[in-house]
């Protein structure tokens, strides 16, 4: 134990006594009595010497102790350690760190006090361990909208601390950005940051926005409406109406499988998506008659689908000659061959009429009026006209008048409406024309 000398001092009043007065432990007599010599030359009072060998002087001396303060894992710092010595007042003060502290002291692996500073009186040797610890901050978190979405990572960190933030989305929605105090602070959804202080921060969200087109296949199948852009959740109709000679299958999603057969379709939407009206072309069956039947030869009957073509041919047999195509009693065609786009069930007839041993051609500068007629219908050419007959398209012969002249009129009145033709003999040349009743 490491002391100090502090004074020498004589004893008159001791002067015949023999002895020596120490503050010190037996066994550190000889290490102090050659501090004392020391002292006494330094002095060079050699009676003294002598004097404290006769037992005349009293020596007098203090004990020192060695303080040591350390902080622990480096958070602070400590004052006030160093020597001391026997009934000093030491201080130790702590000093935290940035973000931390003071906790405990440790005193001789004693926890001895819990305020800064510890203050005490030395008697020994101390050895005094300071612990410190980090300020804990809240890190609160809210969403908007609220229904949105959600965020994991708030709560308490120490000071130091990494902190992740995750904001988290429901179906339909997507996170937007992060602020604080009403300022953007990232667009990223994982937000890491080093905790030094409370923080508030607030996640947004937002409705994703959904495209949806609608198309029809095939094109001439129909017509659809609807679509667009949509937000999540948002109700979406999406409706379609068949073209003539086309039935509706339903609708397919993105070339998948048909998720509705409703042709107007109500749904909400939850994602981009291209929806097609299918469509199937219906199957009609197309008759083809001769008449007479007897007046030739026809071809072309048979099952056809919606828009495909369909050809008819008419062979007039012997002494018949074809007069045209009629279908509901309209006629449609003069041609021989007659080709067109089936768009339902139809039945035609080829009409044909006896011939008449006349060579067809036209009559010169031959004339018929009015057409459409109402009442009274006038035929006139330059020549007579020698015969004169009107045919139904069926047909039927409805009318027949010899040795007109060149000119004639006719009342028919008693005619039904309808188309006919009128066939005019002169010179032995005949023509055939069409009128409408």
């Amino acid at each position: 134990m490491p002391k100090r000398l502090i004074g020498v001092r004589l004893d008159k009043s001791n002067i015949s006594k023999k002895q020596l007065i120490l503050y010190c432990p037996i066994e550190k007599k000889h290490k102090f009595a050659k501090e004392i010599i020391k002292t006494i030359f330094n002095m060079k009072k050699i009676y003294l010497f002598i004097a404290l060998l006769m037992g005349i002087v009293s020596v007098f001396a203090q004990n020192e102790y060695s303080i040591t303060a350390t902080a622990l894992y480096g958070y602070g710092t400590v004052t006030g350690a160093g020597i001391y010595h026997e009934g000093d007042t030491c201080t130790i003060t702590a000093i935290a760190n940035e973000g931390y502290e003071f906790s405990f002291f440790n005193d001789n692996n004693v926890l001895v006090i819990e305020e800064n500073p510890y203050i005490f009186v030395v008697h020994e040797d101390h050895n005094i361990r300071t612990g410190f610890k980090p300020f804990e901050y809240r890190i609160n978190v809210t969403t908007t909208p609220d229904y949105y979405g959600y965020v994991t990572g708030a709560g308490t960190y120490d000071y130091g601390e990494t902190c992740s933030l995750m904001a988290h989305f429901y179906e339909g929605y997507d996170f937007e950005k992060w602020t604080e105090n009403g300022v953007e602070v990232s667009t990223n959804p994982v937000l890491r940051f080093t905790v030094t202080s409370e923080r508030s921060l607030k996640a947004h969200f937002f409705k994703r926005n959904y495209t949806i087109t609608a198309s029809v296949y095939p094109e001439e199948g129909g017509v659809v409406e609807g679509g667009g852009q949509f937000t999540f959740g948002e109700s979406c109709v999406l409706k379609t109406f068949p073209r003539s000679g086309y039935d509706f299958i339903g609708w397919k999603r993105n070339n998948n499988d048909i998720v509705s057969t409703d042709a107007i379709f109500v749904f909400d939407v939850s994602q981009s998506a291209n929806y097609v009206a299918c469509y199937e072309p219906r199957t009609f069956t197309v008759f083809v008659n001769a008449n007479p039947s007897n007046g030739g030869f026809v071809t072309g009957s048979g099952t056809y689908q919606t828009n495909q073509e369909c050809s008819v041919t008419a062979t007039a047999a012997e002494g018949f000659r074809f007069i045209g195509w009629t279908e509901d009693n309209d006629t449609i065609s003069y041609d021989n061959s007659y080709t067109f786009t089936v768009l339902g069930n139809s039945n035609l007839v080829a009409n044909f009429i006896p011939n008449t041993g006349v060579e067809e051609q036209k009559i010169n500068r031959m004339a018929i009026f009015p057409n459409p007629v109402h009442d009274m219908l006038t035929i006139e050419a330059d020549e007579s006209i020698t015969l004169l007959e009107i045919y139904s398209l069926t047909g039927t012969l409805v009318f027949r008048l010899e040795n007109c002249g060149n000119k004639v009129s006719l009342s028919l009145s008693d005619l039904p409406s309808g188309t006919y033709f009128v066939k005019v003999t002169s010179n032995m040349i005949s023509e055939a024309r069409k009128f409408v009743k």
